[in-house]
């Protein structure tokens, strides 16, 4: 190899590194100019959205919109399409998007001209009231039917017959009790006992209605009094007071007559004895 050959390799060699370093250059240069451009392009949105807050805030109509108590959610660009002086634009717009207690509002506005050029409003739904309890229908009292009369007199003879006192006390009224104590009705069962008195109902009358006299019913029964000497038909008077009163068993109310005998029914049967003995 000649000396020409060595210098033309080294010559080639320069030039190669040369044109690397140009290249490396360049490519710096680029990414460093790319990097100042994104920069720039931040910077500028940072700008426009902060002009556009402004602009959306002061607006006349946007205050009436949104009020004092409002909350900016985003600034973004939307895309608008509107008429304006008869001449239709299609144009990206920054939005500001408010939102209020009622509503969410997009504000899209003019950056060059400071303006605000549309409001779009989205109501919120408002909750429905809450349903109000259904009110729990109370059922209406109910009415027990009274004892019957008859069964009271079916009682009272049963009783008697039996010489039970505290049974026979328990069937008067309080009127009667306040005059007569059960003491009294051992006597009257004593007499009873003395003259082998027995009672029985006539059916055939037995079955006859009461009259109502206020709330006392006047049941006439007619009965066979038995005795030492023989019987006797006589018709006795069961004046029935009934005693109104009211329980509460399982969320009902129930209205009740209590039954009482209101008179010393005893005299009755006694003054037949006595009749008899003096005939």
């Amino acid at each position: 190899m000649g000396v020409l050959d060595v210098d033309l390799i080294k010559l080639s060699l320069l030039i190669l590194i040369i044109l690397s370093s140009l290249t490396l250059s360049g490519c710096l240069d680029g990414e460093r100019k790319s990097n100042l451009h994104t920069k720039g392009n931040e910077s500028e949105k940072i700008n426009i959205s902060e002009k556009a807050l402004e602009i959306a805030l002061n607006d006349s109509e946007v205050k009436k919109i949104i009020g004092t108590n409002y909350r900016i959610l985003n600034v973004t660009t939307s895309h608008l399409e509107r008429i304006y002086k008869g001449v239709r634009i299609s144009k990206d717009y920054p939005v500001v998007v408010v939102d209020t207690k009622s509503s969410i509002n997009y504000i899209y506005v003019d950056i060059e001209n400071e303006t605000v050029v549309n409001i779009g409003t989205v109501y919120k739904r408002q909750p429905l009231p809450p349903e109000k309890p259904t009110p729990l229908l109370t059922p209406p009292p109910l009415v027990m039917t009274p004892i019957h009369p008859g069964k009271i007199v079916m009682d009272f003879i049963k009783f008697y017959n039996e010489r039970n006192a505290t049974k026979l006390y328990e069937m008067f009224s309080e009127r009667i009790k306040k005059n007569r104590s059960i003491e009294d009705v051992g006597e009257e069962l004593s007499f009873a006992e003395n003259h082998n008195i027995s009672l029985a109902p006539n059916e055939k009358l037995f079955a006859r209605d009461g009259l109502m006299e206020n709330e006392t019913m006047i049941y006439k029964a007619n009965l066979t009094i038995s005795y030492s000497n023989g019987a006797k038909n006589a018709t006795i008077e069961f004046p029935i007071l009934y005693v109104k009163y009211t329980r509460e068993k399982d969320n009902l109310t129930y209205i009740g007559f209590q039954p009482a005998i209101d008179r010393w029914v005893f005299e009755g049967i006694r003054g037949v004895i006595l009749e008899n003995f003096e005939e």
